[in-house]
């Protein structure tokens, strides 16, 4: 039987408060680690990646989900889109993606939808 992930109805209702839910643990440390040291060089790698080079500083990380199977696989997690669903509904496509290094101890990002 399929686990569900989705939001439960205090976690909807925090979401509906504050913007936001979570944080999610999806990944252990060490399985996480892994997967980076797996696809860091693909991520380097942009002869697949939709945007040409002319406009890799501006676009560099956008969509990679598109030629990262990880990538790929990780926007579909059903930890992911159980959630998705709770806010959004059943219909949803993964239009864009952007991916960016937050290290420990970096500022955070600001919050917007």
């Amino acid at each position: 039987m399929d686990k569900n992930f989705s939001l439960s109805a205090a976690e909807l209702a925090q979401f509906k408060e504050r913007g936001y839910a979570g944080p999610f643990d999806l990944y252990d440390a060490e399985s996480i680690t892994a997967a980076y040291k797996n696809i860091r060089a693909d991520l380097f790698d942009r002869s697949r990646a939709i945007y040409d080079l002319e406009h890799k500083s501006l676009l560099a990380g956008y969509d990679r989900h598109l030629d990262i199977d990880f990538l790929s696989a990780h926007i579909g997690r059903k930890e992911i889109v159980h959630k998705l669903e709770k806010i959004l509904g059943p219909d949803i496509v993964c239009w864009r993606s952007e991916m960016f290094p937050k290290y420990p101890g970096d500022e955070g990002t600001d919050w917007h939808q």
